[in-house]
């Protein structure tokens, strides 16, 4: 039962959502390595915690295979756990929009309750921003990016380079570097390698890199290739 309760701790740091480990704590008396889900969420749903109802509401979005003690696994219901997460959102939790964006793209469960375009998804995550989540801007990203957003994926770029974040940086490098065109053809950013050097140089030098900017500006010869266009 043990692997239980670190599966659905490991569940929720993967999503960054850092409530998980409080809320797992508030839970009622059961005994040592005893997990009864039905039990568990039944006590979360009625908790009117933010945070538990948040955990219970990613928990339904992804489902758990590992049986419980009575031999039970949890079913993914995408409806419920929508609806569990608004309400941790309307309580008041800062993570709450920015999670069900997220996994209204990657749960195959949650993506049934969205449209091709992801549009509910793109609320959402957008929603997470105006509140100042802004660790929900990857996943907005990678859904302006797919859907060829271009004007409102560059306007979201250099929000967050004014956050100094280091992705956004190493895409207006390349950004810079090729030039950069709306859904309609219409020149955005005209190629500029100065300005592109910079924003790799700002990227490769933040202390808050992703894997993606962290492997490429490992490799000498990005950089330098970089530079030497830019002479």
């Amino acid at each position: 039962m043990k692997r239980i309760i670190l599966l659905i701790t490991l569940s929720f740091c993967l999503l960054q959502a850092s409530p998980v480990v409080n809320a797992m704590g508030d839970l009622p008396d059961q005994e040592q390595d005893k997990v009864i889900y039905k039990d568990m969420l039944a006590y979360m749903e009625n908790s009117q915690n933010d945070k538990q109802l948040l955990t219970a509401g990613t928990l339904y979005a992804m489902g758990i295979n590992e049986p419980d003690s009575i031999g039970e696994t949890l079913k993914p219901d995408g409806e419920k756990a929508e609806k569990l997460i608004l309400q941790s959102a309307e309580l008041g939790n800062e993570k709450a929009y920015g999670i069900l964006g997220n996994l209204l793209l990657i749960s195959p469960t949650m993506r049934g309750l969205d449209d091709q375009n992801h549009s509910k998804a793109q609320r959402f995550l957008e929603k997470a921003l105006e509140k100042g989540d802004y660790g929900a801007s990857t996943g907005l990203i990678n859904l302006y990016k797919t859907t060829q957003q271009n004007k409102k994926l560059l306007k979201l770029l250099i929000t967050l380079d004014q956050k100094d974040d280091a992705l956004a940086q190493y895409i207006l490098a390349f950004i810079f570097k090729d030039g950069f065109y709306s859904e309609n053809g219409e020149l955005l950013v005209q190629k500029n390698m100065q300005t592109a050097n910079y924003y790799i140089t700002r990227a490769c030098t933040n202390k808050n890199k992703v894997k993606t900017v962290t492997e490429f500006c490992s490799d000498p010869r990005n950089v330098e290739e970089d530079t030497n266009h830019g002479k």
